[in-house]
Order: C-alpha cells, then structure tokens, then sequence
C-alpha cells in the first residue's frame, strides 16, 4: 500500500504527506481533513530509545492551514479547534500510525534495525485549542 494512501473514517480522513522543507529544515507531516473545516496539516517526530533502535512517535504541531507554514510559531498561523475536535484529531492520529500498511514504507519504520515500540504522544501545546 502506498504509504501517503489517505485513510477515511466517518469523523474525519487522514495521511502521511512525506517530508516537506519548511525553513531550510525537513519537516515530516501528516494531514488531517475533518468535516466543514479545510484540510489541515502537523508534523511528527520519531523519539528513540536509549539503544538507538526502538522508537514512538511524538505529534510536535498541528493545525496549520499550508503544509509549507508547518512550525510557524506565529500564534495566529494555526486554527484553534474544540475539545471534540481534538479528541477526534488525535484518534485520527492514532489510526494512522497503527496501520502498518502505510507505516512499512517510511521511515524510520523501514530502517532494518528499527522497532516502532506503537506509542504516540501528542507534545505539550501541539494543538491549540478553542478556549486557550
């Protein structure tokens, strides 16, 4: 399967984009579509363990409205969403990085020696919310 394949479900769709330059530094990003909103757009990170092979995810940001504005620390270049909606965003997120189907031909999931340990942790303030 390929691995920028855009999985939908009924609160929303989701997909891996690739790697995209966002100020001279290659940033990995996922996209998220949610019902009556446009397309928005976040970056992830692999976290590795102390032996260098096993790793999580970590979600550093999410909610920009142009893949190429990814890590604008502008406050207003991202969306703000509700509880709900962040609730939804981050199952969405979930799903994608348990399918292995679509994970099996990125990296760091396809490095040889590399085990993706199945956590994901959302960093503090990656997403900012409707009452912040």
């Amino acid at each position: 399967m390929d691995p920028y394949t855009t999985l939908d479900f009924p609160n929303g769709r989701i997909a891996f984009i690739g790697t995209v330059r966002c100020d001279d530094v290659g940033v990995k990003e996922f996209r998220v579509e949610l019902p009556n909103r446009a397309p928005m757009y976040g970056a992830w990170r692999a976290h590795f363990a102390e032996n260098s092979n096993d790793f999580n995810i970590e979600i550093v940001t999410f909610g920009y409205g142009d893949k190429l504005n990814v890590g604008n620390p502008h406050p207003k270049a991202r969306v703000r969403f509700t509880v709900e909606e962040t609730t939804i965003v981050e199952e969405l997120v979930h799903e994608l990085f348990a399918n292995r189907n679509l994970t099996a031909g990125l990296s760091p999931f396809s490095m040889t020696l590399a085990r993706f340990l199945g956590g994901v942790k959302f960093l503090p303030r990656w997403i900012s919310q409707a009452d912040e």
